[in-house]
Order: structure tokens, then sequence, then C-alpha cells
């Protein structure tokens, strides 16, 4: 796993004074060596769930729906990749989401969860520090630099590690999301 200590070790034994990474920071070098440590991690599946909030309708366009749909697409959509092939669901979302959104958040998405008749949980955790919440921030990176600015090296270079699977919020699927393979 990629730990913080490790990545922080390694920048600041090269001069990098570095307390947390961000992929939004637009560091370079930071960046080549996430990429290859996350890269190298063999046991994990990641998913990507992207839309374009501007083509959403008007009820879907706040936050808290946004979401929502975002929620639920992502439990539908790991449902469709692993064929229901597991044991228990965890949910982790940024603690940075307001109390009254973390209620809406889960009034939306336990219901899916439930119907799947299998154990869940769903946490807050402040992601800014949490290797789980960089290797996520660095995976939606590269998807949103593959869609917004039409730069696909970073997407590219998790397709030959980690094989990350991804598919729109509103319903459309990429050619690039295959079933992920287990």
């Amino acid at each position: 796993m990629l730990g913080n200590t490790t990545g922080r070790l390694a920048a600041e034994s090269r001069g990098h004074d570095q307390s947390e990474f961000h992929a939004s920071e637009d560091r370079q070098h930071v960046r080549r060596r996430v990429f290859a440590a996350v890269t190298s991690l063999g046991d994990i599946r990641t998913h990507v769930i992207f839309g374009d909030k501007r083509l959403a309708a008007p009820t879907l366009q706040s936050d808290t729906a946004l979401h929502a749909v975002f929620g639920r697409a992502l439990i539908e959509h790991m449902i469709t990749v692993h064929d229901g092939a597991f044991s228990q669901i965890v949910v982790l979302f940024d603690q940075a989401f307001p109390r009254k959104k973390q209620g809406a958040f889960n009034a939306a998405v336990k219901p899916a969860l439930k119907a799947l008749d299998k154990p869940f949980h769903i946490y807050f955790h402040p992601m800014k520090t949490d290797s789980n919440g960089q290797i996520a921030d660095y995976i939606a990176w590269a998807k949103f630099v593959q869609l917004g600015r039409d730069e696909p090296r970073p997407w590219a270079e998790l397709q030959r590690g980690l094989r990350p699977t991804d598919a729109n919020a509103f319903g459309h699927q990429t050619p690039a999301s295959p079933r992920h393979p287990d």
C-alpha cells in the first residue's frame, strides 16, 4: 500500500518538502513517484465514476443531488464489474462532506446497498492524508485530465498497471470500461 510515510520520506530525501500528496497540486516529480507506486500495487481494484454536471438535469445540479447520483452509479458499476462476487461493501467518503450532506448521501445510497443483502459500511474520513484517499485522488485526477484536458497519458499509465474501470454517472459507459478481471 502507498503510505504517507514512504512517499513523504522519499520526497524529503530528495529535497522536496512534501507533507501530503494531492494530484491537483500538479507537481510532476510527485506524480511520477506516486504513479509508479500506485501502478505497482497488485491487490487493489479501482473504479472511476465521472459525469458532466452541466449536462445533468436541473434537479440534479446541487452538490447533494450529484453526490447521490455518483454514489448510486458507483455501487451499480461495481456490481456490474464484479458480478456481485463480493462479501461486503465499504464506502469511504471524504470527511469534508458536511454532516447535512452526509445524511442526504446516506439516505440516497443506503436503499441501494440494503437491496444487495450484503453487509455494508459507509464512512466519512479525512482523505487528505489517508493513503487510500490519495490513491483515489490520483486516479480521479488522471481521468479528469483525460476528459478535461484531452491528455490521455496519466490514464493510459494507470491502465497498464491497475486497469481501472470507469463509467459515466449518467449512464453512458465509455469504450475503455471493461469488466474488471479478478
